[in-house]
């Protein structure tokens, strides 16, 4: 993740931050090596409702939601939009306020019978 130091990351003040809370994802990054945790960790760009560009290094949750909805492909994620939350969770042993994202899907057009 080195590659990416001194970039902007999502943080939950963030979202917390944001009137409507939804992103866009602009661009997979993919997988960076977190040499502090020495592990893997999933990268995207995202748009925040404001026009604000983060990284963020997305949590499993947040991954499984997406791909339940939108699949493994990740090529197939940029454009979507996601909801954002911020909830409790125990991290590392601590208490942390952790992003959560559950993409928005686009209800059908209704079709008119003639």
């Amino acid at each position: 993740m080195e590659e990416w130091a001194g970039a902007a990351f999502l943080n939950a003040d963030d979202v917390i931050g944001l009137l409507d809370k939804c992103c866009c994802i602009t661009e997979v990054k993919g997988f960076a090596h977190s040499t502090k945790y020495d592990k893997d960790n999933f990268v995207v760009q995202v748009e925040l409702s404001n026009q604000t560009t983060r990284l963020w290094t997305m949590n499993k949750t947040s991954a499984r939601n997406i791909m339940k909805e939108l699949g493994s492909e990740t090529k197939k994620w940029v454009g979507a939009t996601l909801e954002l939350s911020v909830q409790k969770m125990i991290v590392r042993g601590e208490s942390k306020n952790v992003v959560i994202a559950v993409p928005i899907l686009k209800k059908p057009e209704l079709v008119k019978i003639k």
